[in-house]
C-alpha cells in the first residue's frame, strides 16, 4: 500500500487513441498490488489516504466531488469516504475515468492527467534515452504513474535509472529515511504484473503474489486481522 504520491498536473489534451493499452488487464494489475485483488480489508488503509480497490488518494479525490458523485456531501467530503469505499461501482467508474481521461477540476481545468495519455507520453520521452535499461510496458508506465504520480515517474526515470541516482535520494518524500513504508517502483510492478498475467490466464502464482502482499501490509492491519501476518519459515 502507498501512502504518498507526487502531485500530478498541469497536462491538457485528450490520451492518444491505440488500441495497444490493456485496460482491463490494467486494472487487474493495479487491483492486485492495492487491494490484494479487491479484498474488503483492504478497501480503507488506516495508514494513508489510500481508499478502494484502487487504491485511489481520497485526499485528492474528496476535493472532486463532481467525480466521485458526492456533491450532496461537499460541505463535509470526508463523510463519503467509507461511503465511497463500499460503492464498487462508483470505484470502478473513477477508475475507468481516471485512465482514459484523468480528473478535471469543477471549472474544467486539468487536475489529474489521464493514466493513459501519461503512458504514451513518458514512453515516447523516455524509452529512447533509456536504451536497454527500458524493460517497460505502457501499462507498467500507466502503473507507475499511479504510485508516483507523472512528475514522480519522470523523475524515477530520468534520476534513477538514467542516472543511477539513489532512489531514496531521487524521490526523498516517497522513499527516504522519514518517510512512512511505501514499495519500491520495482516491488509495485513486480505485483501489478503478475495480476495483468493472471487477466490472460498465463499465470497461477496467486499464494507468491499473496505472501508478497502479505509482506507488505501495513502493521497498523496486524491489531485486527493477526491471521493475515506472514507464515514463518518451516523448519
Amino acid at each position: 500500500m502507498r501512502t504518498l504520491r507526487y502531485e500530478n498536473g498541469g497536462v491538457q489534451g485528450d490520451p492518444p487513441k491505440s488500441n495497444t493499452f490493456d485496460s482491463e488487464a490494467f486494472k487487474k494489475g493495479i487491483s492486485l498490488v492495492e487491494s490484494g485483488g479487491g479484498q474488503e480489508i483492504f478497501m480503507l488503509n488506516p495508514g494513508s489516504s489510500a481508499v478502494g480497490e484502487y487504491g485511489q488518494l481520497w485526499r485528492g479525490l474528496k476535493t472532486l466531488p463532481h467525480v466521485y458523485g458526492g456533491e450532496a456531501t461537499v460541505q463535509n467530503p470526508d463523510s463519503m469516504k467509507i461511503e465511497f469505499s463500499k460503492d464498487r461501482e462508483a470505484q470502478q467508474r473513477v477508475m475507468d475515468l481516471l485512465i482514459d481521461e484523468g480528473f478535471r477540476d469543477s471549472e474544467g481545468g486539468m487536475h489529474t492527467p489521464a493514466l493513459k495519455k501519461n503512458a504514451y507520453d513518458l514512453t515516447e520521452e523516455y524509452k529512447g534515452q533509456l536504451g536497454d535499461k527500458w524493460t517497460y510496458s505502457l501499462e507498467d508506465v500507466a502503473a507507475l504513474t499511479h504510485i508516483l504520480g507523472r512528475e514522480g515517474t519522470r523523475i524515477y526515470f530520468g534520476e534513477v535509472v538514467r542516472d543511477g541516482k539513489p532512489l531514496e535520494e531521487a524521490l526523498e518524500n516517497v522513499y527516504g529515511p522519514d518517510a512512512p513504508p511505501n514499495k519500491t517502483p520495482e516491488e509495485y510492478l513486480k505485483i501489478f504484473r503478475k495480476g495483468m498475467q493472471q487477466h490472460s490466464g498465463s499465470t497461477s502464482e496467486e499464494p507468491e503474489v499473496r505472501d508478497a502482499l502479505k509482506s507488505k501490509i501495513n502493521p497498523a492491519f496486524m491489531t485486527f486481522f493477526p491471521d493475515m501476518l506472514p507464515e514463518a519459515p518451516k523448519e
